[in-house]
């Protein structure tokens, strides 16, 4: 079963992430990411955030089953149903593309933008690697007349996002294209 991002939970950073993903002497579970510039969380009100503690997603089972769902991300891959990719790749709940792309996030073209038009789905998540950088607008604009919504996020926000959408049972699909 996919599994999805529902709440968020904190732990120190003298905690240790043990191997099955768990903390050895925290109640946060898997999976954990460093949150060491507080400015860069977004926090719901109420909740603060020191610096050096460590920040984990609670992930629950989902009950959407045979949906592509994103398992895990790092540095320079993706995991799609526990397969890992290290290259370019389209996403939607029923079908995987890999190597849609060989163009960097700065070099995508029309026929890039074309392919990703084609594709049947209500939303276009476009993950432009580590950070977010647009395409050059007149690529972009083709896709609100053809009623297909375009976001441009990093590539670890449209996995988040994509498996959030995927799981509501909305046509999504999340093109990534790595650095």
């Amino acid at each position: 079963m996919p599994l999805i991002p529902t709440t968020a939970r904190f732990a120190p950073a003298s905690s240790v992430l043990r191997r099955d993903g768990d903390f050895s002497t925290a109640d946060a579970t898997k999976p954990a990411v460093e949150c060491n510039n507080p400015a860069s969380v977004h926090a719901a009100p109420g909740i603060h955030y020191r610096q050096n503690e460590v920040c984990a997603v609670k992930l629950h089972q989902s009950t959407i089953a045979g949906l592509n769902i994103f398992t895990a991300y790092g540095e320079g891959f993706v995991t799609v149903n526990q397969e890992k990719y290290e290259k370019s790749l389209i996403v939607t709940p029923d079908e995987i593309i890999p190597e849609w792309t060989a163009a960097t996030p700065t070099e995508l073209g029309e026929s890039e933008m074309q392919r990703l038009r084609q594709l049947g789905v209500e939303v276009v998540l476009l993950g432009t690697g580590k950070a977010l950088r647009f395409p050059p607008a007149p690529l972009l604009r083709p896709f609100a007349p053809a009623g297909i919504g375009l976001e441009v996020m990093n590539l670890q926000a449209a996995c988040r996002t994509y498996n959030i959408l995927a799981a509501e049972g909305r046509k999504v699909a999340a093109a990534l294209v790595f650095d």
